[in-house]
């Protein structure tokens, strides 16, 4: 097989996943709800159903798929000077379809995505050049799921009753949080 081909097969299988991811994502905002069948996003994305599987696995693979931009965005905030503002598009995102909140933090959606952000952490905290200054009063095992699971809840305590509280403070929040659970200070 040439060079040329094998690159242009990669490219390919790389645009029906951004069509299968972007269908997905469609069809998550549209219909509010994460109870979408793989049948229902292959035909969104103009491709047969065992594409979806080849590409992603199913269901699954496609909602940790989405959910992997948004968590790499969350867990950046271990990093030592890391900035609120970098967080506000995230969150105005998600105040945005805050409506579809109840989706956010469906049981199985939850699930997920909490396990995709404590994965995330947990690549972030090992990447970490600065973590000679964590000193978590938790056990370090525990640390990234904790870390996940306090994050999504003051992003869901927020949607769920943003009375008068800024996206800026929310995104502060998240980081000052982070650190100072790093930190043995919280």
């Amino acid at each position: 097989m040439s060079a040329i081909n094998s690159s242009g097969r990669r490219a390919r299988a790389q645009r029906t996943r951004e069509r299968l991811l972007k269908a997905f994502v469609e069809l998550v905002v549209t219909r509010g709800s994460v109870h979408i069948s793989p049948a229902d996003v292959a035909a969104r994305a103009g491709v047969g159903r065992s594409t979806l599987y080849t590409h992603f696995g199913g269901r699954q693979g496609l909602l940790e798929a989405s959910l992997a931009g948004p968590c790499r965005a969350l867990a950046a905030s271990v990093r030592a000077g890391s900035s609120s503002t970098d967080l506000l598009p995230l969150l105005q995102h998600l105040r945005s379809q805050s409506t579809r909140g109840e989706t956010l933090f469906h049981d199985s959606f939850y699930s997920v995505w909490a396990g995709c952000l404590a994965r995330a952490f947990s690549v972030r905290l090992h990447q970490d050049s600065n973590r000679v200054w964590h000193r978590p009063t938790i056990p370090r095992r525990l640390l990234a799921p904790v870390l996940a699971e306090v994050q999504l809840a003051i992003i869901r305590c927020w949607l769920g009753n943003p009375s008068g509280i800024s996206t800026e403070a929310v995104a502060d929040s998240l980081i000052l949080s982070t650190q100072r659970l790093l930190a043995g200070t919280l």
